[in-house]
């Protein structure tokens, strides 16, 4: 048997008592070091935001995420769009720390015609912008934060485990039945609740 696909087994096993986003972070980590190099850039991709997510506390103040990479829309395109379900609420402790932050952000106005008179409407534009502002000046809610590491890890999973699969489907013996069956283990993150959705106007 090959060492290259004993790697992807351990990884495995090693991921049995962990939150989805360590897990995918550890499975990309045995992916990147065992697949040929035209499929490892789509793994090396999701482990950067993996390990962004991942790092990023519910203890900090603010809860900010360092992405590695530059906060521009071609790499909101590339790394964040496909899995983003759901923008991100950013965190406040009062109504005037929620307004300052507000003005922060990036809106979108438009005109509409309502009884014969036109009235103008503003919105909080759900672009690339905003995203990167909330989650990395603003700061997210502990709710966000929990949020888009469920997102992600989700879109991530459907991704990864065709691939570890794949790899494992000849060495069947390395993966203990543990491997297949829920943890006991209790969850190492918690909602601490926040004010409410914002909605921004």
């Amino acid at each position: 048997m090959s060492y290259e696909y004993q790697i992807p087994a351990f990884y495995l096993i090693n991921t049995i008592p962990f939150e989805p986003i360590k897990k995918v972070r550890i499975l990309c980590e045995a992916l990147i070091g065992s697949t040929s190099a035209g499929k490892r850039e789509q793994f090396e991709d999701l482990y950067k935001v993996a390990v962004a997510l991942d790092s990023a506390k519910e203890g900090d103040e603010p809860i900010c995420i360092a992405w590695p990479f530059e906060c521009n829309q071609q790499n909101f395109e590339k790394y964040i769009a496909p899995w983003l379900k759901r923008f991100p609420d950013f965190s406040y402790r009062n109504p005037l720390e929620r307004d300052n932050k507000l003005k922060e952000l990036k809106y979108v106005t438009y005109e509409k015609e309502e009884n014969g008179k036109v009235m103008q409407y503003t919105y909080m534009e759900p672009g690339w912008q905003n995203f990167f502002i909330i989650t990395t000046k603003l700061g997210l809610s502990p709710i966000a934060l929990s949020e888009l590491k469920a997102e992600f890890s989700v879109y991530a999973m459907k991704v990864v485990m065709p691939a570890i699969t794949e790899m494992l489907k000849d060495v069947p013996v390395l993966v203990p039945s543990a491997a297949l069956k829920p943890t006991s283990q209790k969850p190492t993150e918690k909602f601490t609740g926040v004010e409410g959705r914002l909605e921004a106007k």
